[in-house]
């Protein structure tokens, strides 16, 4: 059988678990073990990021993808994600000043 609190492995006759010293009730499965959350990339936010100070729009976009995967990986990305959107927007709003500055320049 296997403790509920830790998921050890113990004996069918005992009654409290030897390594965390939970009360055991009955037969409970091992714990699952987490394939998905612990070693996995968070891609779109890595690239989000990147393209993030080349096409802003794209990365924009990648960003926010990368931030609606970070809550199903646990959170992983998350940071990268973000700043990803954070350099997309600033990188926009420096591009509509520059042509409106440039606008304005040729106008004059």
């Amino acid at each position: 059988m296997y403790c509920k609190n830790c998921g050890a492995h113990v004996d069918d006759d005992v009654r409290f678990c030897p390594k965390c010293g939970n009360r055991l009730k009955g037969y409970a499965q091992p714990p699952a073990q987490s394939q998905s959350g612990e070693n996995q990339t968070n891609t779109y936010a890595i690239v989000g990021l990147i393209l993030a100070f080349f096409i802003p729009i794209v990365g924009f976009i990648l960003s926010i993808v990368g931030l609606s995967k970070a809550k199903e990986l646990g959170g992983s990305g998350s940071g990268l994600a973000t700043a990803g959107i954070i350099v997309s927007l600033i990188d926009v709003v420096a591009v509509i000043l520059i042509v409106v500055v440039s606008i304005g320049l040729i106008a004059l």
